[in-house]
């Protein structure tokens, strides 16, 4: 029998727990029965959970009341106990894979956590450099940087992380000897051989090498316009992009919705493609389409 899957309900004040409950009620019951819900119970109940559904811890903090679309140090801290917890009972074996609603940067902060979000949580509780990776059918891609300011991504930008990065994703086992990865570039056209940046010299295309010698082919540094036509021209496995705009705002405009993963962790773990949508939270407006498609890839792999 596969082993269970918890879904952490994200900040109760977002569209978490409103895109958990809705994807789960578009599962078959057989699948239902493998998933357990971390989250605030009066805010699941709320956005129409119940016994039937599936399983639930109640999850709180201190003085919390549901604040529709406010941030706030309590809904921070609901949604960081609900994903600790998730994570406590996925390092223990109890479960294979975790999936995460949307959490609050900024509550968090509000909060006092010394995390930037859930990857950086996740690489710092198991020491390890994580894949942050996104998935729409046959196209997967990953970053190189994550949630950095952009003024800090070129300097972030070295060999070595690309090469980090890249054995990080090699453990989602999507990717098999000579299979092509292309990637972009950082700078505009690519640096034109140094004139516009060095970034593509002195790190991509050296790190593209390496990967070469571990027995995978390469193309590019292209420019990130073109890295989605040259994938699916080459029949490439896998894209490679230097920052998180860089890849998200065009794979949001040409497939709208798809999968956030996380690799080298000691479970499976992904999410929707967006945050909390404060703006629309509580008024039945909520799209969970991206957070079914997070909860069906994990199924599929455990």
């Amino acid at each position: 029998m596969s082993r269970k899957i918890i879904i952490s309900c994200g900040d109760p004040s977002g569209i978490g727990p409103e895109i958990a409950v809705r994807a789960l009620k578009k599962l078959p019951s057989g699948d239902r029965k493998r998933i357990l819900l971390t989250g605030n119970i009066d805010c699941l109940k709320r956005a129409g959970w119940g016994e039937r559904l599936c399983p639930a811890l109640n999850i709180s903090a201190e003085n919390f009341k549901l604040k529709p679309g406010r941030i706030s140090v309590q809904s921070g801290l609901v949604s960081f106990k609900s994903f600790v917890l998730a994570c406590r009972f996925a390092a223990g074996g109890f479960a294979a894979a975790v999936v995460t609603a949307p959490v609050s940067k900024e509550a968090w902060k509000m909060a006092g956590l010394p995390f930037m979000g859930h990857t950086d949580y996740l690489e710092k509780r198991f020491k390890t450099s994580c894949a942050m990776s996104f998935h729409k059918g046959a196209f997967n891609s990953f970053l190189i940087t994550e949630h950095i300011p952009l003024k800090k991504a070129p300097s972030a930008i070295k060999a070595d992380r690309i090469l980090e990065k890249f054995r990080a994703f090699l453990k989602s086992g999507l990717l098999e000897k000579k299979d092509l990865i292309v990637f972009s570039g950082l700078n505009p056209h690519c640096g034109e051989n140094g004139f516009l940046g060095l970034e593509e010299e002195r790190a991509i295309k050296p790190a593209m090498r390496k990967i070469e010698k571990m027995g995978f082919k390469t193309a590019g540094p292209f420019n990130p316009d073109d890295v989605f036509l040259k994938y699916e021209k080459l029949g490439a496995k896998a894209a490679v992009f230097m920052y998180h705009d860089q890849l998200l705002a065009p794979l949001r405009l040409k497939f709208g919705s798809c999968v956030h993963a996380t690799w080298q962790l000691p479970f499976i773990r992904t999410s929707p493609s967006h945050g909390c949508a404060f703006d629309i939270a509580w008024k039945n407006k909520a799209d969970c389409s991206s957070m079914l498609e997070a909860v069906k890839f994990a199924l599929e792999r455990v």
